[in-house]
């Protein structure tokens, strides 16, 4: 498990180290500025898997922040830090997920507004307590972002997606979590 971890913590940071490299060829087109936004809302109820014991969270709070930068006229990609407070084992603790997203945008010119579907894949943690030393994740996200544009590159935005840790764990322990509804809205400053 630990070998896997450091595994996909390399290929993460391979990706992002390509991704910036091809921000800056971008056609003239399209938006020549990266974008920053924050989120807030929740995330449901889901099943955590400690080695071979399941339980089920409670519905949690969920906040972040991203940064898009433009790759072409309508593909995004970007970088996000999100915080899951969750409880688990009758104990709230916050997760940590940076991942890296791929994002598709749809513009409605008329309605003033942008359809986004997105894919994010990332690393997540989980701190230590009790019987259950500190945990590290491969994260997915799957979401679709709608932005009511204002003016000067300003949104509001409503996200709904689908959050899970399928792998992680330490030298310890196996864990995984299951696929979670992420509900949030949040604004592009």
């Amino acid at each position: 498990m630990r070998q896997l971890t450091s595994i996909m913590c390399a290929l993460l940071v391979i990706v992002l180290l390509s991704g910036s490299g091809t921000a800056g060829i971008a056609p003239l087109r399209s938006p020549t500025r990266g974008v920053v936004g924050v989120k807030g809302g929740m995330i449901s109820r889901t099943s955590f898997q400690l080695n071979s014991e399941r339980t089920q969270t409670t519905i949690g709070s969920s906040f972040g922040m991203f940064f898009d930068l433009p790759v072409s006229r309508n593909l995004f990609c970007g970088l996000s830090f999100d915080l899951h407070n969750i409880l688990i084992y009758g104990r709230q603790k916050f997760m940590i997920d940076v991942s890296f997203a791929f994002k598709y945008s749809h513009e409605y010119k008329r309605l003033r507004m942008a359809l986004k579907p997105a894919v994010s894949f990332g690393y997540g943690g989980l701190p230590s307590y009790g019987f259950m030393h500190r945990t590290d994740y491969l994260t997915l996200k799957a979401y679709v972002e709608l932005h009511f544009l204002l003016p000067r590159m300003h949104a509001w935005i409503v996200e709904l997606g689908a959050f899970a840790a399928p792998v992680g764990g330490n030298r310890y322990d196996d864990v995984s979590i299951e696929p979670a509804v992420l509900l949030r809205i949040g604004y592009i400053i």
